[in-house]
């Protein structure tokens, strides 16, 4: 259980300090990127990864999900004891919408 006390985060019921580690965007787009950049991130002494999930990669065609990645990065983070966050990649980044579907951008 993870909450915030008002003063202290807490993560089961523990104070917990966030070293933090946000991937690129590529690092989490296969099972090899996400076993290379999550294992490398926890040597460098991170204890939060924060990770991308791409939405035309979580839902390739419309209705259809495929959690094969997000399964994926929470099996690794559990591996090797860190917390994870997820940063959506969903319609827009940086003023563009490099990670929407293809379904979505066909559909004028």
């Amino acid at each position: 259980m993870t909450r915030f006390d008002g003063t202290t985060f807490l993560v089961d019921e523990v104070p917990y300090l966030v070293v933090g580690a946000e991937l690129h965007n590529s690092s989490a787009s296969s099972l090899p990127a996400i076993d290379r950049s999550f294992t490398r991130t926890a040597e460098l002494g991170a204890t939060t990864i924060l990770a991308p999930v791409a939405w035309e990669q979580w839902e390739p065609s419309e209705g259809s999900y495929d959690t094969t990645l997000i399964d994926a990065m929470l099996a690794k983070a559990r591996t090797l004891g860190v917390r994870l966050i997820l940063l959506w990649f969903g319609s827009w980044k940086n003023g563009m919408s490099t990670y929407v579907p293809a379904w979505v951008k066909r559909d004028v």
